[in-house]
């Protein structure tokens, strides 16, 4: 959770300083609203449990690979928005706000 914590302030983890949060220094507070291998795969189902929840984290280990990707989006998810068949993020996310990256080993 630190490094997720780490993503949302944009800690420069390029730094040969850089570390993620401390356990104990972690300024968030963060609950599982959805999990898909327990909730179901559907976009429907995602946006019942995640719209207007607030900022969101998302987390996706890929089936059959050694890999985890996540992002984080500070807008709030509505599926009530026009032009989306399911739902969708609102319309006005600033793509330079959103966090997206391959979770693994620092390099």
């Amino acid at each position: 959770m630190g490094l997720i914590a780490s993503w949302i302030d944009r800690k420069d983890c390029e730094s040969d300083l850089w570390k993620p949060y401390d356990p104990i220094e972690i300024p968030y507070k963060f609950d599982l609203i959805y999990r898909g291998s327990r909730d179901g795969f559907t976009p429907k189902i995602f946006h019942k449990a995640c719209d207007n929840q607030g900022p969101t984290i998302t987390v996706i280990k890929i089936k059959g690979l050694d890999q985890v990707i996540g992002g984080y989006n500070p807008k709030i998810y509505d599926g009530k928005l026009k032009g989306n068949i399911e739902g969708g993020a609102n319309d006005d996310i600033d793509r330079d706000d959103t966090v997206c990256e391959l979770l693994g080993e620092k390099k």
